[in-house]
């Protein structure tokens, strides 16, 4: 119906215009972005002295692709997505990590290059040991939500339940990566024009974060 085809769409684009925030896990990037504000000049003359002490102490090795990495994350939190992709470019050619793959990933997001993002999300699933589903889960969260914004609706449902079902069984529903996969879902349900099934997830989604900001009152009481 119309009134579904409209709810898709306002939901399908707001999915699009916060898929580059929901990679945002590690401690680091937010630590990065926090400097970022504080004297850009001279946080990015350091970035690019670590470089290239790097460079010129380890080539081709962790440091330096440490390096790259951590530059390309202070790029990417100041819009220069191009920039931060060549750095990235430069460090998957001789390195490879999760952390690596996830920002790539991100970076590529932010660039509207999506396959290439959803490459480098699989190869950071492969890396996640077993029984983490911690850490796997949101992966799987970031790459359901990249195949549906590919319009591979039914590929990234199934991401998404593998997603929900590890942390009902592994992890726990008390969490915001549980709610978020439960809301990406929801939209991939109205993308197949089930209403009932998306109406269901995020019904869910909204009982549990109510859960978990009545659990942080409790624990700000304390």
């Amino acid at each position: 119906s119309s009134g579904i085809n409209a709810e898709y769409g306002g939901h399908l684009n707001a999915l699009a215009v916060n898929l580059p925030a929901v990679f945002d896990g590690l401690a680091e990037t937010c630590a990065l972005h926090l400097k970022s504000e504080l004297g850009k000049e001279d946080l990015e003359s350091e970035f690019k002295l670590a470089l290239a002490k790097a460079v010129e102490e380890d080539p081709k090795g962790p440091s330096h692709a440490s390096a790259l990495h951590r530059y390309a994350i202070w790029l990417h939190n100041n819009s220069r997505n191009q920039e931060a992709k060549e750095l990235l470019d430069d460090a998957v050619k001789f390195a490879d990590s999760l952390a690596l793959n996830r920002t790539m990933a991100q970076v590529c997001c932010e660039l509207g290059m999506l396959d290439i993002a959803q490459e480098h999300l699989e190869l950071a699933t492969r890396m996640v040991k077993p029984g983490d589903q911690d850490i796997l889960g949101p992966l799987l969260t970031d790459l359901g939500q990249v195949l549906l914004l590919r319009g591979k609706t039914i590929m990234g449902i199934k991401y998404l339940q593998s997603a929900i079902e590890g942390f009902k069984n592994q992890v726990g529903t008390e969490n915001p990566e549980f709610v978020r996969a439960l809301n990406v879902v929801s939209i991939g349900h109205l993308m197949l024009g089930d209403s009932l099934r998306s109406n269901r997830a995020r019904n869910e989604a909204s009982s549990v974060l109510v859960q978990l900001k009545k659990k942080r009152l409790i624990e700000a009481s304390i």
